[in-house]
């Protein structure tokens, strides 16, 4: 009996205990409260990527220049189906154009951005004039700022200060021949033409104006050293060369056979004939070759119209893309290591283990105004 009761009393027991325990006890703790979720922070804005949105805004530019139509019409496309911007080309000679700039300027005008033209151009008679701007900071995309992306592993600037910066770099034996005339193995070397069979059959573009004959006198003279350069000149007189300014029409007269040799011929009119099917050829000689930046150079303008759209032009324009089609439409290898030169003469790229003798650089663009005073006074008979 007692047994029974005592299993009763257990049983009671069992249940006043399993009932005194709070409902919340025996459940699951409170979740806490959370807090209000913060909205995730944007990363900021890149520097390209706040130019970029400033230059579509500009929506246009203006780029002085000379470069040939179809390299105006490429870039023009290019630029405008890739950020919708579009480019405004001034086409014009150099000296003509810095005259045009410098007159606004005067009055208060600042109505252009860049200048795209050769060294001469933009070092030895834009720069001086103080209208440039620093490039410094101007390279934004790490393709284009990294120096290991460009020949010679350094960013490719002609001057200290940075204000003129060149993406072409290509030979130039400032020698071209109609292959009809000149067989192969006629002229090996610039000795050569001074052989008095080709006396008379010889046209030269004007080496006292800006272009690509201006540099004829000391290219010779640093080749061949001070007194052999000049007698080398003093025997080119002798062939009685034809000294013309206009760059067509010296392609044409070299084209139809009517002059067999061209000194100092326009590499960008070359490339645009040759490419139509004259029979014309350029040459490596033996001695050495220049190398030259050509047309290939940049300048920024103080206080340019449209600040964001001149940036994002130089920042695309010396990226690979826009390399490859500068390059394609111009004829002329790029100066970025990254660029097929499939299509390109090979006459044009510059190889190992030839002599080159640059004139990418500030100092040689000083000289030059003595390199024209020499060719007043060696060709002076031609000239008249």
């Amino acid at each position: 009996m007692m047994n029974k009761r005592l299993i009763l009393l257990i049983l009671v027991l069992g249940l006043v205990i399993s009932f005194s325990v709070t409902p919340e006890s025996g459940a699951a703790p409170k979740e806490q409260p959370r807090k209000a979720a913060q909205p995730a922070k944007a990363p900021p804005a890149s520097r390209w990527d706040t130019v970029l949105q400033a230059a579509k805004a500009e929506g246009t530019l203006i780029v002085y220049s000379s470069v040939n139509p179809a390299t105006k019409q490429a870039l023009t496309k290019a630029l405008k189906d890739r950020y919708g911007i579009a480019v405004d080309f001034m086409v014009g000679r150099g000296e003509e154009q810095i005259q045009r700039v410098a007159t606004e300027n005067r009055a208060g005008l600042y109505l252009g951005d860049l200048m795209l033209y050769g060294g001469t151009t933009l070092l030895a008679n834009l720069k001086p004039t103080g209208m440039t701007a620093s490039l410094e900071s101007a390279l934004i995309l790490p393709e284009v700022a990294d120096p290991a992306m460009w020949r010679g592993k350094k960013l490719p600037f002609l001057d200290k200060e940075r204000q003129v910066i060149a993406f072409i770099s290509q030979t130039n034996g400032r020698v071209a021949v109609n292959s009809d005339a000149v067989k192969p193995g006629d002229i090996k070397s610039y000795r050569d033409i001074i052989d008095p069979k080709w006396k008379g059959k010889i046209v030269m573009a004007d080496p006292t104006v800006s272009g690509a004959a201006e540099e004829l006198p000391l290219f010779f003279i640093v080749l061949f050293g001070q007194e052999k350069g000049m007698e080398f000149l003093r025997q080119i007189a002798k062939q009685e060369p034809a000294i013309i300014r206009d760059k067509r029409l010296l392609m044409e007269w070299l084209s139809r056979n009517k002059y067999a040799i061209a000194l100092g011929p326009d590499l960008q009119t070359f490339t645009e004939f040759k490419g139509n099917g004259a029979p014309i050829t350029y040459m490596k000689l033996s001695e050495g070759v220049g190398v030259t930046a050509g047309g290939g150079c940049l300048a920024m303008l103080k206080r340019a119209a449209h600040p964001n759209a001149a940036l994002v032009f130089i920042n695309w324009l010396l990226s690979k893309e826009g390399q490859t089609i500068f390059q394609k439409a111009y004829g002329t290898p790029s100066a970025r290591l990254d660029v097929d030169m499939t299509g390109i003469d090979p006459a044009f790229i510059p190889q190992e283990g030839e002599r080159l003798i640059s004139n990418m650089s500030e100092e040689w663009y000083a000289t030059k105004a003595h390199s024209a005073e020499i060719a007043r006074q060696v060709f002076k008979q031609q000239m008249q």
